[in-house]
Order: C-alpha cells, then sequence, then structure tokens
C-alpha cells in the first residue's frame, strides 16, 4: 500500500483520463465527426507532415482495415488527401487538409487551450516532474509485441 500522496496520485491519473476520454468524445460531437476521425485529425495536424496509414493506424490503436475505412471517410468528408508516397509507389501519404477541417481543428484548439491553462501554476521543476512521471507511466503501460489492439490487457513491465 503506498502513502496518502501516491494513493491520491493514481486516484487524480484515473479520473483525468476519465474527463479527457469524456471532453474528446464532446468534442468529437461539437465537431461533428466520430471521437477515431477527431484523434486522426488531431494526430495529423500535430504532425505536421504527410504520415503513412500504418502510422496512424499505430498511434490510433487501429487494424490496417479500420483505417483504411477511416480514411475514405475523412476524404470522402475533404479532411485529408492521399499523396503518392515517392519512396514506395505502391503505398499512399496522408496529409491533413486544415482548410476542410478548420472547424473540428478550431474544437481542438480551445481542448489545447485548456491544457495550456492547466500548467499555469507550475514551475518548470514541477512540469518536468509531471512529465516524468506521464512517460514513466506511459512506459509500464505501452503494448508489447504485434497483439495490438486486441490485446486486453497492456504488458506491465517491471
Amino acid at each position: 500500500m503506498g502513502t496518502t500522496s501516491h494513493v491520491r496520485v493514481g486516484t487524480s491519473l484515473v479520473r483525468m483520463l476519465h474527463r479527457v476520454e469524456e471532453a474528446h468524445g464532446r468534442a468529437a460531437g461539437q465537431a461533428n465527426v466520430h471521437t477515431t476521425d477527431f484523434r486522426c485529425i488531431a494526430y495529423l495536424k500535430a504532425q505536421d507532415r504527410p504520415i503513412s496509414p500504418k502510422q496512424i493506424a499505430e498511434y490510433l490503436g487501429i487494424t490496417s482495415g479500420a483505417c483504411t475505412a477511416l480514411l475514405d471517410r475523412m476524404a470522402s468528408a475533404g479532411f485529408i488527401r492521399r499523396l503518392p508516397n515517392s519512396q514506395d509507389r505502391r503505398s499512399v501519404l496522408v496529409v491533413l487538409d486544415e482548410k476542410a477541417a478548420a472547424s473540428q481543428l478550431a474544437v481542438l484548439e480551445k481542448l489545447h487551450e485548456c491544457y495550456r491553462e492547466a500548467v499555469l501554476p507550475f514551475s518548470d521543476r514541477d512540469l518536468e516532474a509531471i512529465a516524468s512521471y506521464l512517460d514513466r507511466i506511459t512506459d509500464l503501460v505501452t503494448m508489447e509485441g504485434d497483439a495490438g489492439p486486441a490485446q486486453v490487457a497492456p504488458t506491465i513491465k517491471r
């Protein structure tokens, strides 16, 4: 059993994860897109360069078939364009059409404003400690192997 502080951090982390997931769901609804589409738009915006469908599928934790359906839906809506991959003629790269996704990006920016506001009271040293903690959690629960999204529970590394 951990100290009261350990329990509080764990409880706060779980609460934050639930609330962020809910906020992303509401934001996707406000942006008139599916949550997965919204996450894809956010990912493509953050990358700011053409991305392979494989990279998108890995980031979103979806199968290649589900990613194809996602990209078909997003291309039909005009949110993305598929470009030929100059390095591999058999594949394409995906780029966000920021003009077509302007209203979705505006909703995403409101979420990012909340995140920026949340860190204002903390010093750089505090933020480094928070980032280190979050990175460690991420590393500890990262799924190993090729089981991908079908794997029910992450492999806990110790």
